[in-house]
């Protein structure tokens, strides 16, 4: 360097010793984060809320008990009616399913939002969607063909054989049918119904750790405890910590972490595994609103997210 050049110091970071002779290099200005982490945090908050109520066992048998009284009451309108007297019951029965259908929709409208693509991992979760779609399917037929006993309109067929003449009549008045259809679709949400529900119910333990707080001093004290490990190389890696999170104390959330570790990584000792490297970790601490939890369920949760 030239002798007007300038040295610039950096004060010693907090896991240094006193005794370390780590080379001192130029500052660096932290990188702020594109996305508000309190905003993001109450987003995933609010949809693990959301999924919560609809598994919960106050909602999950309130929409069972729709779904049977729903079924129950088609089966008797059904049953008990023919062609020609059905359209006495008819109006009765497409306003009481349309009020279920409402709770059916917006059930499967916060398992959407909430569980997102998670849902399609799961065959009973698809078929269930499947078939309120094809419920709401036929439901809309059974309004656009209601019976009207003022628009009736038979149609007469048959066919003749060498003994005699054999003839058949058919009735546009059709809703008797529409009705039964609809109670297959709503009879398969009932058998699908608590299938969904227990995978989702699944999930909840694990969208807590998208909420988990990790300490960012005990990961500092769990790398300085590595064996091997060399001052430089916890100065980069403290370097690395303060740009990713934006600030040098504090909580760190699970994605800063993982962003973390794959550059931690890289600074390992040379005959240090990864899988090592990543089970001296052992210190570090997080927490969730509803739970503390250990160095190992962190970084497993990490990795397997």
């Amino acid at each position: 360097m030239g002798a007007t050049g300038q040295k610039v110091r950096r004060s010693p970071s907090s896991m240094q010793d006193e005794k370390d002779n780590t080379p001192m290099h130029a500052g660096f200005t932290a990188v702020p984060s594109k996305e508000d982490p309190i905003l993001e945090e109450s987003y995933r908050s609010a949809r693990l809320s959301c999924l919560q109520f609809v598994d919960s066992r106050k909602w999950h048998y309130f929409l069972m008990f729709l779904l049977f009284v729903d079924f129950f009451g088609n089966c008797v309108a059904v049953s008990f009616t023919s062609q020609d007297n059905f359209h006495k019951f008819g109006l009765k029965a497409r306003l009481a399913s349309s009020g279920c259908a409402a709770f059916y929709v917006f059930d499967m409208f916060i398992r959407l939002t909430s569980l997102r693509a998670a849902m399609f991992r799961n065959v009973p979760s698809v078929f269930d969607l499947l078939a309120l779609v094809l419920l709401g399917v036929s439901l809309f037929a059974r309004f656009w063909k209601a019976d009207d006993p003022k628009k009736v309109w038979i149609t007469e067929g048959g066919f003749i054989d060498k003994y005699d003449t054999i003839r058949s009549y058919k009735s546009n008045q059709i809703e008797q049918y529409l009705t039964a259809v609809y109670c297959f679709f709503v009879a398969i949400r009932i058998i699908l119904k608590p299938r969904s529900r227990t995978f989702s119910k699944k999930l909840h333990k694990y969208a807590n750790h998208d909420n988990l707080r990790i300490s960012m001093s005990s990961l500092r004290a769990s790398l300085r405890r590595i064996p091997g490990i060399t001052a430089v190389a916890v100065e980069m890696m403290e370097t690395d910590l303060v740009i990713i999170c934006g600030r040098d104390e504090g909580n760190m959330s699970r994605e800063e972490l993982m962003q973390f570790l794959q550059k931690a990584l890289l600074y390992r000792p040379k005959d240090l595994s990864a899988n090592a490297f990543l089970a001296h970790l052992r210190d570090i601490d997080a927490q969730s609103n509803h739970a503390a939890y250990g160095a190992f369920d962190v970084v497993k949760s990490t990795f397997r997210h």
